[in-house]
């Protein structure tokens, strides 16, 4: 890191606190300064042995001022000069200009003859260029700030794969909860097609910074820009549809026929299948939210929307697994009965997968008046049989609540075989 510290006329003396303004000044994460090297210049005025001295004795102050900063020794170099070459360019077009003619010596003496007058020049000769190594704290909460920095300066340099890399490691800190959501917000990208995919991946991490806010109009315009900047990408393209499923007025028949279209053209990209049909599921549910409450689940277009989404999980009645698989989307979606109607048929089989067990008595439990019926009873004394402990545990902590042994049975059989 390079930096330049002024010196004030006459002053040799530096502390830690003069040096903490210089160091906020880089804008750089925080860092351990390894090794220094320091050129002091003086302007002309006084004697080449004052100055030289006056140099070194500022110099030297530099360094143990920023020893003190940082709480450790500094391997150090110094440098002094008397600064001519910046006289001899600032006295160009001033009433001093035979100054960048003269030798220094005569340069000297002209000086010290004229140093009042001189002095709104000399002010600017006298500094100090510093050169530091060092290497960056990246300890506990210190990397986020280390990282977001090498990211911008990645995007300032044009490293865009390297600041793509960087981004994605980011978003995975964000995720995890080790990153705050300064990382997002301190991010400098500018607009340009060039930069659309970095920007779609910054408005992203923006909603998981956010916990997941509700899509709203602002996404979709900010979105929707970047589309028109890049018609090319896929992930923005992706995210476009996602926002449109969520806000426009899926009533519209012509509204739902585009998106269908424009999810469907997806399965030809790079885009992995798996994550196009969630946006399609997503595509069905919210068409059949607006009409399964009101006209109910046999209405022509809830049953075409409930068709397409058994089309893509490959449902098949006779088949548990996608019961239960399909009745995941549903929970997702907080539509727990019907999620219940796709389980309950399952229930008083011979044979009944365990996961399947505890995802039907969780949903009971979210349904009105399900808690009282038979097949919860049943779901449980099965749950009893085939996995003991994990039964009691369900009647400990936010499982179930108290409630529950409003129902006699549910009551009898946890205290038969819970209660020691």
């Amino acid at each position: 890191l390079k930096f330049r510290v002024p010196f004030e006329q006459g002053k040799f003396k530096y502390d830690s606190d003069d040096m903490i303004p210089v160091l906020k000044a880089l804008n750089e994460p925080e860092f351990i300064i390894n090794k220094i090297h320091i050129a002091a210049y003086s302007s002309l005025e006084g004697t080449e042995a004052e100055n030289r001295n006056l140099q070194k004795s500022r110099a030297n102050s530099i360094v143990k001022a920023l020893e003190e900063n940082q709480n450790a020794s500094i391997i150090d170099s110094i440098t002094t000069a008397p600064n001519f070459d910046d006289l001899k360019r600032d006295v160009k077009g001033t009433q001093h200009e035979s100054v960048a003619t003269m030798s220094y010596q005569e340069a000297i003496r002209y000086v010290n003859a004229n140093s009042r007058a001189m002095e709104y020049l000399l002010a600017n000769h006298r500094y100090a260029d510093v050169t530091i190594w060092v290497t960056y704290d990246v300890k506990g909460d210190k990397e986020q700030a280390y990282v977001i920095d090498q990211f911008n300066k990645d995007v300032d340099a044009g490293r865009l794969d390297d600041a793509l890399s960087k981004q994605k490691f980011i978003f995975n800190r964000l995720i995890d909860g080790r990153y705050g959501s300064k990382v997002v917000s301190d991010m400098r990208i500018p607009n340009g097609k060039e930069y659309v995919g970095l920007n779609m991946n910054k408005i992203c991490m923006e909603r998981v910074a956010n916990n997941y806010e509700p899509i709203d109009s602002s996404y979709l315009e900010r979105i929707d820009d970047l589309n028109k900047l890049d018609p090319a990408n896929i992930y923005v393209r992706y995210n476009d549809v996602f926002c449109e499923v969520m806000l426009e007025d899926l009533k519209r028949a012509e509204v739902v026929d585009d998106l269908q279209v424009r999810i469907d053209n997806l399965y030809q990209t790079a885009i992995n299948k798996e994550v196009v049909d969630l946006l399609n599921i997503e595509l069905q549910y919210q068409i059949m939210n607006i009409y399964k409450d009101s006209l109910g689940f046999e209405h022509p277009i809830v049953v075409e929307s409930l068709d397409r989404i058994k089309q893509i999980v490959g449902f098949t009645p006779i088949d548990w697994e996608n019961a239960l698989k399909m009745s995941g989307i549903f929970i997702n979606h907080y539509d727990y009965e019907y999620a219940y109607t796709l389980l309950a048929p399952w229930i008083d089989e011979k044979v009944v997968s365990t996961s399947l067990l505890y995802s039907f008595v969780s949903l009971s439990s979210k349904v009105d008046y399900k808690i009282y019926s038979n097949n919860f009873v049943l779901a449980l004394e099965k749950l009893q049989e085939q996995d003991p402990k994990g039964f009691c545990k369900l009647f400990k902590g936010d499982k179930f609540s108290v409630q529950v042994f409003a129902n006699e049975r549910v009551k009898d059989l946890y205290c038969k075989s819970c209660k020691k």
